[in-house]
């Protein structure tokens, strides 16, 4: 999944909803109105959901990380016994 992102009207940064969803589902209200409080520019915005674009979530990146990191932990600390001790 993907979310749902405009462009800031003011900065022209990216603002990510927190709506996670797909092309399919996203494709079924385009004639939709969001309103959101932009952290950029303070404003509240009134944006059409055909404005809006799927991106790669922000907190994609940083959740990846720790999962790989977890996952690396977790294989270090298996220890392989013998055949037949369970």
């Amino acid at each position: 999944m993907h979310s749902l992102t405009f462009t800031c009207p003011q900065t022209g940064r990216a603002i990510d909803t927190g709506i996670d969803t797909d092309a399919h589902s996203l494709s079924s209200v385009q004639a939709a109105i969001i309103y959101l409080k932009c952290p950029y520019c303070g404003m509240s915005h009134q944006l059409s959901i055909k404005n809006g674009y799927l991106a790669r979530p922000l907190y994609w990146s940083s959740s990846v990380r720790v999962m790989r990191q977890v996952v690396r932990t977790a294989h270090a600390s298996v220890t392989p016994q013998p055949a037949g001790m369970t």
